[in-house]
């Protein structure tokens, strides 16, 4: 058998598992933005993910695994659409 040599990446998919609005686990991680109390954001397989509540931190973060889990209070979860994939004419009228 070959050994890989290749640097893994973070999986093709994404999956989203909240547990009693306290737990968040999301698959599919490619990278960890910013991670406040209130908000942290990542950017996913799918697009960019925010999470939202109070009380947040990070209790595992593996790029690697694409892992991402988050404990406390999430109020929001909602996907981000980057500014390049909008049309122009959106960006103008904000």
């Amino acid at each position: 058998m070959a050994e890989k040599t290749e640097k893994q990446t973070a999986p093709a998919h994404g999956v989203v598992n909240l547990e009693d609005r306290t737990r968040i686990t999301v698959s599919g991680v490619r990278s960890m933005g910013a991670a406040t109390p209130t908000e942290t954001t990542c950017v996913t397989s799918l697009g960019g993910l925010r999470i939202r509540g109070g009380g947040l931190h990070v209790v595992k973060f593996s790029q690697e695994e694409g892992i991402l889990i988050l404990q406390g209070k999430i109020d929001a979860v909602s996907y981000t659409e980057s500014q390049a994939k909008q049309p122009v004419w959106k960006r103008m009228w904000k």
